[in-house]
């Protein structure tokens, strides 16, 4: 049999991910079988990998039983894995992670490590090959085992004692355990934007939670809505008012991506900025 964990079993640009002992394994593109492993084991002394984090630009991080060196990246290209040098992780066990947005171009990593003192939540900047501390004013007493970036300043730590909160990229959180049973102990931690932005937790033995954070969500977008129709008779309605030249906007329109480009040009922005146009299939509505 192959041990497959709860929570990293992870699907993500039409593969599927998971591990045993100390190998990762992948499918094809099509996500179909077989299995095949990821350019090998990422340790060379058969430590097992116990938590897994793959991203859409094809790097994967992996959580090693080492606490000499417990983390292993997959870089695309080269097909091996590596460890960051001179690493500020040392010495603890790496219990979760989690992808956050982009900052010069480079994917922003977050993770949280083992222990109840000292530097235990980090953050990265460049891939992983350095990690900075943003553990800030977090209780000493505490085990982190979970976390979640909502955005590039909300980020969620799951520890044995509730769940805490930065918005401020972690230069301070605070305890958002409100309603929580005591002694919760937060495993995972999800984020969805569907009718209102909500919060998941998943504790152990203490059931799955949820929360509506709209008051923690703060967009800087406008949602502007255009109605179309097949023969163009009612032209463009935009609801509540049309975009203006510098203003961030997620359009949304019922209609196809052809249809679609009509009404992108009744914008008339005058902008130096590359306008990129994503569509998405419900009820895969994006998160804002």
């Amino acid at each position: 049999p192959v041990r497959i964990p709860p929570g990293d079993f992870i699907y993500l640009n039409s593969r599927f991910y998971t591990f045993h002992n100390d190998t990762v394994y992948r499918t094809s593109t099509s996500g179909e079988l077989p299995w095949s492993p990821l350019a090998g084991s990422p340790v060379s002394n058969s430590m097992p990998v116990f938590r897994i984090c793959p991203t859409p630009e094809g790097y994967l991080y992996a959580a090693i039983n080492d606490t000499a060196n417990p983390l292993r990246i997959y870089a695309p290209g080269t097909d091996s894995w590596y460890s960051p040098s001179g690493s500020t992780l040392n010495g603890r066990l790496v219990t979760g992670f989690s992808m956050g947005g982009f900052f010069n171009g480079n994917r922003i990593m977050y993770l949280t490590q083992s222990g109840i003192t000292g530097n235990r939540v980090f953050k990265s900047i460049n891939y992983g090959l350095s990690w900075l501390n943003i553990t800030s004013n977090l209780p000493a007493i505490l085990n982190f085992s979970s976390i979640r970036a909502v955005d590039d300043k909300l980020i969620f730590a799951g520890s044995d004692f509730g769940l805490f909160a930065t918005t401020t990229a972690g230069a301070s959180w605070f305890d958002y355990s409100s309603n929580l049973p005591s002694t919760p102990w937060v495993t995972d931690i999800e984020y969805r934007n569907y009718a209102f932005p909500e919060l998941l937790i998943g504790t152990y033995g203490r059931g799955i939670w949820s929360r509506d954070i709209s008051d923690l969500v703060v967009s800087d977008y406008k949602i502007f809505t255009g109605k179309l129709n097949k023969n163009w008779s009612d032209g463009i309605n935009w609801v509540p008012s049309k975009p203006i030249a510098g203003e961030k906007a997620l359009i949304a329109a019922s209609c196809t991506l052809d249809e679609a480009l009509p009404l992108l040009n009744s914008l008339e922005i005058v902008s130096s900025d590359t306008l990129n146009l994503e569509t998405y299939e419900l009820p895969d509505i994006p998160n804002i």
